[in-house]
């Protein structure tokens, strides 16, 4: 079982890291996390299960600094989904510390002959217990091995602390309020995750101390209530993703950018939802903003003109984060965001032929200075759109001139 459960972790924290990460970055902390999470328990599984001399010589120590990753990223990631900011400061450069510390105190291991490699692999499948008396890396010159291997899950509980308390303040504070109304499951996940993730925690930690503090030789192998609760940690972890798919749109809430500007803004009517769909799903005065906001950098900027405008521009250009427009462009407006470009361009475009452009400029040009990277594109979306190409939309228009 904990072959599967961290072989199903590795998988989907891939999935997080490759088809995520560049829209949500929250997704990379969480990616990581899994990933780390699940590696410990495939390296653990390899030690104590596998029987393989040479999967042992791998296993040993050369994963083990990133096992000091979990708490930072359960942190980080907590953090950008409550704060819907996931930008890195210089100050989280110090949640690495352990992690570098211990890969410093194991490069002696880490560079040694792979001869040694294979000796300690086959000490450890003759003996698992073995494991936990051998000295590994020099910060057994300072602390003990039951304070090294104590020290990784202490970690992880201290932080899980930290994302606890930063969770139940957003509560008490009712930020949450801040929220689209149909993100709530962002909340319901949150609870899931932070309550499998302490589960797995605890369990993991009391089991190791009762592990050091009895005998070594049956190093995690006596069946009790803490490997019980363990494994119901990570099982549930690992489900809960799944029964929740829409964590990777992040936690929509009023970025403060929009808030402020808001203040200043005086509105002679308040637009009405477009649709039903957008009475459910999000707040018509936050609907307002945005659509304000829009309206505003599409005027001033022109982005659209530009042959590389994306969605990572635009929201820089309009402060409003990048997975608040695709919610909005998704739900409101019913397009995606290359639609909603290509409108704009379109529009450009024809504005251009009907100003009499064409007396100075050839059909791809004007297709060009709209943001069309060529003409073959510029002739497809624009008969797509107004279902003529653009040549005879410029005769159409000279005829009726």
């Amino acid at each position: 079982m904990l072959l599967f459960l961290s072989l199903s972790g590795i998988l989907l924290s891939s999935i997080l890291l490759f088809f995520n990460a560049s829209k949500y970055r929250s997704s990379i902390y969480l990616g990581i996390y899994f990933f780390t999470i699940s590696l410990y328990g495939l390296v653990q599984y390899i030690l104590l299960y596998s029987g393989s001399v040479f999967l042992c010589s791998i296993a040993e120590i050369h994963f083990s600094a990133l096992f000091y990753l979990p708490g930072p990223m359960l942190y980080l990631y907590v953090r950008s989904v409550v704060t819907d900011d996931s930008r890195l400061r210089w100050s989280d450069l110090f949640h690495l510390l352990p992690t570098t510390v211990f890969l410093i105190a194991a490069l002696p291991y880490i560079f040694s002959s792979f001869s040694h490699k294979l000796e300690i692999g086959r000490e450890i499948v003759n003996d698992p217990g073995f494991i936990g008396i051998h000295n590994h890396t020099i910060l057994a010159e300072i602390f003990s091995n039951a304070a090294i291997f104590i020290s990784r899950p202490l970690l992880l509980l201290g932080y899980s602390v930290m994302a606890l308390y930063i969770f139940f303040r957003f509560l008490l504070k009712k930020n949450h309020l801040l929220t689209f109304r149909n993100q709530s499951f962002m909340l319901k996940w949150l609870s899931f995750f932070l309550g499998f993730q302490t589960i797995l925690i605890i369990a993991h930690l009391l089991m190791m101390i009762e592990t050091f503090l009895g005998d070594t030789s049956n190093l995690f192998f006596t069946i009790n209530i803490f490997q019980v609760l363990s494994a119901i940690g990570l099982t549930g972890l690992l489900i809960t993703p799944f029964l929740f798919p829409e964590i990777l749109y992040g936690l929509p809430r009023y970025p403060e950018t929009i808030l402020a500007t808001a203040r200043d803004i005086k509105f002679q009517k308040e637009p009405p939802a477009r649709t039903e769909i957008a009475r459910n799903s999000l707040d018509t005065v936050y609907i307002a903003r945005i659509e304000q906001r829009i309206a505003s950098c599409m005027v001033e900027f022109n982005p659209y003109c530009e042959p590389d405008f994306s969605m990572a521009s635009f929201a820089s250009l309009t402060g409003i984060p990048s997975h608040h427009l695709s919610l909005y462009l998704n739900t409101v407006k019913g397009q995606s965001f290359s639609d909603f470009r290509n409108n704009y361009r379109v529009s450009h475009a024809k504005q251009l032929i009907i100003d009499g452009r064409l007396k100075e400029m050839t059909i791809e040009s004007i297709g060009i200075s709209s943001g069309f990277a060529n003409r073959a594109t510029f002739y497809r979306v624009f008969k797509n759109s107004e279902g003529i190409s653009p040549g005879d939309f410029a005769a159409k228009v000279s005829k009726e001139g």
